[in-house]
This record gives structure tokens, sequence and C-alpha cells, in this order.
């Protein structure tokens, strides 16, 4: 995998976490000026704010579902992974993509090119 690739791929994945957490605030923000009217009302009443949050949360979602197939399919192709991580690997990804996604991409992604890097110094000297 070019680096290009492995930055784009890395960016979707953590943008998974980012997202939830940006979501979980803002609703958050929502409640309390539902009950106390604090806070701008344009962010939280106006049907443009919902129909943005509605329309991240379907490209959400559908990254989610893509990046889940994209990580499934490199884990069965990865040989470097013994099968008994593969397994381990495999269910934490599919019960727990959001937080699994990001340690396997930095792992056996990102890592792989810097391990290549390593073999490729270590054959020249």
């Amino acid at each position: 995998m070019k680096k290009c690739s492995k930055i784009i791929l890395g960016i979707a994945t953590f943008w998974q976490s980012f997202y939830l957490i940006c979501f979980f605030i803002y609703f958050s923000c929502s409640i309390i000026h539902g009950l106390t009217k604090l806070g701008p009302s344009w962010l939280f009443d106006s049907i443009l704010s919902l129909f943005i949050v509605v329309g991240l949360n379907l490209v959400s979602i559908f990254m989610g579902i893509i990046l889940l197939i994209i990580y499934i399919v490199h884990l069965l192709k990865n040989d470097k992974i013994k099968n008994e991580k593969r397994l381990m690997y495999l269910v934490f990804i599919i019960i727990l993509g959001i937080f699994a996604m990001p340690i396997y991409w930095y792992f056996y992604i990102w890592k792989d090119q810097m391990r290549n890097r390593v073999k490729a110094n270590y054959r020249e000297t």
C-alpha cells in the first residue's frame, strides 16, 4: 500500500472516533440548550443544523461500512499475523470497530511501512 493511501485510510479511520466525540458533544449541548435555552439558538434550532448533522451521520455510517470491509479484507490477506491474532482482531474489528481499527491501522498498516524501510536499510549495509 502506498504512503498516500495509508494516510487517507488513517484519516478516514480516525475520523470515525473524532466524529463520535463531536456528535456526543453536540447532542449534549442541544439537550442542555433545549432545557435551559443557553447558547446560540441558530446552532440548535435551525433546520440547516439538522440537515448538516444528519448528512454527517450518513457519511460517517457509509464510511464505517466501507472501512469495515477494507479492514476485514486486509486482515484476512495479511500473512504477517498469526491465526490466533487474526481471529482476535477480526472479532475486535467487527464488534468494537471504532476502537480496534485505529490500533490495527497503526500496527499493521502504518508501521508496516517503517518495517519495510528498516529492512531496506539493513540490506543496504
